[in-house]
């Protein structure tokens, strides 16, 4: 009992900070506005994006990040074009239902057609892994909203179908043809400020991030969003421009980063925890530790106040990455295990450069075989799904061979990693990339491949560009200045080591700058200790006299009553909240032993009723071997009749349900006794299309006898003369209204002309008998055949299935 206990407590304590997150984040949400959750979208993806080194393409990583956020997929991209979130084709779209979005657009007419068009369009061009197929039906979809464009509306809807063009045609490789669309839609919408800035900011989208003219667009497409006052928009767009400064110039994209922050705040915006963690990024790379922890402080705090712990595992790495560059390598080690602590819930993505930063500070505590051991472990508990995951095994693989001793082992991780380096494209090969290359030129320098190893340095030198590391570039001059030396060009050599001391300088005084702040903040911690210590002596000598004293002991005395009194109100409080609790309790089990009690005896009734039923059934097989054949047939009906209520009772005492049935498993059932009764199974084909339906016992015995009646009906009169192709096909389905038809038809020779309402024989007036007992309403037509069509509305089941019932309890 007290380990039971204990174990819930525990459950308790881990699940409420997750579940005071989770809560948390959801009123984070609630208060944001459409805008601010597309932007929040749009963010997070592209930070992942750039994060995941194209592992992730960026329809993948927008659909990730809708499902985490609960956010619906299509909200992203159909800003222009939808209608409102709650229309019916984006529900049906949020839950990937594409043939009922299609039926649908089938159904509605004009823009709202239009509508759902560009939707399923929108839908298949940002599916994952731009498959010819995807492509294909999107421009099925652009083609024929296009021709509804002309027209309804066609100053607004012809644009829209072009700008979907544009993206059609850019991920079908012809980005030239899509480049007439972009211009035919920055003509068009020239006369609207927003969707111009709109159209701005897709084309610049659409450039290379090498092409100076993308940044002039975005640069338009921003001072319009800022003068029209849509904040959300701006932010997208200033962060587009953050990232294609990031290719080249990262002093400028600090400086925007700094902008982007301010907007967010001003906004109303809660989620710049990842601006906060790209500008640590940045000021790491300067030598700027401070900064840089700084800023990947204030990113866990925006973590813990939004309640999102999204990039929580990444924010971990920087943090560890922090105190490894400072040399505090049990601190870095603490952060980098944080960061694997999700590992089984989360995508590699978030935790794998936790992994690798842990290299270098068990290195330099002499842990390199336990490094060895957890890098083998863990990826032989998640494979290399990607070229980049492999790199990066084999890199760190190498390392620690290289360390170990086995040098020709590390050499064969490091030629493989040149290999696939050489295969990532050049877009992607920056951060950690870079810094393997120049680990595998160390080698081939320590190995005396002095002209390979250049090589490798060179590479890596221009794959940074202007972009510098201060920590790189130390170990970059370090290197050149060896080689220089082996090669003789000592003049070169004493600059690059000038070089290297001069950055190896700068990053020792910054780690002397951190311990020395560390000692600052411990002296005056023990200095504020010390004073408090003063203090309370000083009370305790001052509160020495009589009176003080006196006063205190009334004070504890009149205290100590209180709270016996409290005390005593609690644990009164306690006992009967217990004792209720207990009588509760208790009523629960007899009221769950009752309604088992109440199940088993419902049971025990539809089997006694099913057999009586049977024993009819059978005194009325003895009573038809003496009648003749009219008389026969009556009683042969009379049969069919019971058998369809006894099938069900024997159905209802079967299956856990006792009050309901399911309409796919009694149905065909059904029609194969009648099939069998009526011996023409070789004569008469059956179709059935049988939804699974729960029906109560108070329709589900109405429904049979309709069947039965009107199957019976059919195999009689139906196809006389027919000679063969007789079918005979019996529909249940709901539809959207909630409402339940049951179509029966023949294609026999049908009812004579005029006749369908009107009731003559006993069959046909039991039928609608039967339909009024269930609300319903019955219809007959005699087309191509006979068809009966029963609409009703489902009534609720009157009890609790046994396994609710014990779900309960």
């Amino acid at each position: 009992m007290v380990r039971t206990r204990i174990t819930i407590c525990l459950f308790f304590i881990f699940l409420f900070p997750h579940a005071r997150a989770q809560t948390k984040l959801s009123a984070t949400l609630q208060q944001y506005n459409e805008s601010q959750k597309r932007l929040l979208v749009k963010n997070i993806s592209r930070f992942l994006f750039v994060v995941s080194q194209g592992q992730w393409d960026l329809d993948s990583t927008v659909l990730f990040v809708c499902k985490n956020y609960g956010i619906d997929q299509q909200l992203p991209y159909d800003e222009t074009i939808n209608s409102g979130r709650g229309s019916m084709e984006i529900k049906l779209l949020a839950g990937n239902q594409v043939s009922e979005t299609i039926q649908y657009a089938g159904k509605v007419k004009g823009e709202e057609q239009l509508r759902v068009l560009l939707e399923l369009a929108v839908y298949y061009l940002h599916r994952p892994g731009n498959k010819p197929e995807h492509l294909d039906s999107a421009a099925r979809f652009i083609d024929a909203a296009k021709k509804i464009a002309v027209n309804a509306n066609p100053a607004k809807w012809i644009p829209e179908c072009d700008a979907l063009l544009v993206e059609y045609y850019q991920q079908t490789g012809e980005p030239q043809k899509g480049q007439e669309y972009m211009d035919r839609v920055l003509r068009a919408v020239k006369a609207d400020p927003a969707r111009l800035a709109i159209a701005y900011h897709q084309q610049a989208l659409r450039l290379p991030f090498n092409d100076t003219s993308r940044l002039v667009w975005l640069n338009k497409a921003y001072a319009n969003f800022q003068q029209l006052g849509l904040n959300e928009h701006a932010i997208e767009v200033l962060s587009d421009v953050v990232t294609t400064y990031f290719t080249f110039d990262w002093k400028t994209a600090e400086q925007k980063l700094n902008e982007v922050l301010q907007l967010e705040k001003e906004s109303g915006y809660r989620h710049y925890m990842d601006t906060y963690f790209v500008i640590s990024y940045l000021r790491s790379n300067s030598a700027d530790y401070f900064g840089s922890l700084a800023y990947a402080d204030s990113s866990l705090n925006e973590i813990k106040a939004t309640g999102d712990s999204t990039i929580y595992s990444l924010v971990c790495m920087r943090m560890g990455a922090m105190y490894d560059g400072l040399g505090e390598w049990e601190q870095a080690l603490t952060w980098l295990g944080k960061g694997m602590e999700r590992r089984k819930r989360e995508p590699r993505l978030f935790w794998k450069d936790n992994l690798e930063y842990m290299f270098f500070p068990m290195l330099k505590l002499n842990r390199t075989a336990e490094y060895r051991d957890s890098l083998e472990s863990i990826y032989k508990e998640f494979p290399p799904a990607t070229k980049i995951d492999s790199i990066y095994y084999l890199l760190y693989q190498g390392r620690v061979l290289e360390e170990l001793g086995d040098v020709d082992e590390a050499g064969k991780r490091f030629n493989r990693v040149e290999h696939l380096v050489a295969e990532v494209p050049a877009l992607y090969r920056y951060g950690n990339l870079v810094t393997g290359l120049e680990a595998v030129a160390w080698y081939h320098y320590n190995k005396k491949n002095f002209k390979h190893a250049r090589e490798l340095l060179k590479k890596g030198i221009d794959l940074f560009g202007d972009r510098k590391v201060i920590s790189e570039l130390a170990g970059q001059y370090e290197l050149m200045y060896k080689l220089d030396s082996v090669e003789g060009n000592y003049q070169k050599a004493f600059q690059n080591h000038l070089r290297y001391v001069y950055f190896r300088d700068t990053i020792m005084n910054i780690s002397q700058r951190f311990r020395s702040h560390e000692l600052n903040v411990r002296y005056a911690s023990e200095k504020k200790d010390q004073d408090i210590r003063i203090l309370t002596q000083q009370g305790v000598i001052d509160q020495s006299s009589l009176r003080q004293a006196r006063q205190t002991r009334n004070l504890i005395l009149g205290g100590s009553v209180l709270l016996l009194v409290i005390i005593g109100l609690l644990y009164n409080q306690y006992r009967t909240k217990q004792k209720n609790a207990d009588l509760i309790a208790q009523k629960n089990a007899t009221l769950v032993q009752l309604l088992d009690e109440k199940e088993w005896l419902l049971r025990e009734v539809h089997h006694r009723v099913k057999n009586n039923l049977q024993t009819i059934v059978s005194l009325l097989e003895l009573q038809a071997e003496y009648l003749d054949k009219d008389a026969l047939e009556a009683v042969q009906a009379s049969q069919n009749r019971i058998y369809a209520t006894s099938l069900l009772h024997q159905k209802l005492y079967q299956f856990d349900k006792v009050s309901s049935v399911n309409m796919r498993s009694y149905l065909p059932e059904l029609t194969q006794h009648l099939q069998e009764a009526f011996a023409i199974k070789d004569r008469i084909r059956f179709v059935l299309d049988i939804a699974p339906i729960e029906l109560d016992v108070s329709q589900a015995v109405p429904v049979g006898l309709i069947v039965n009646e009107t199957v019976t009906n059919s195999i009689r009169y139906a196809f006389n003369g027919m000679a063969d192709n007789a079918t005979i096909s019996i529909q249940f389905t709901k539809g959207t209204d909630g409402m339940l038809q049951l179509t029966i038809a023949d294609n026999g020779r049908g009812l004579p002309h005029g006749s369908e309402m009107k009731v003559s024989g006993l069959g046909l007036k039991l039928v609608k008998g039967l339909a009024e007992d269930i609300d319903g309403h019955a219809q007959i037509e005699s087309i191509e055949g006979t068809r009966i069509i029963i609409r009703f509305k489902p009534r609720d089941p009157l009890t609790l299935t046994m396994d609710e019932a014990r779900l309960q309890k």
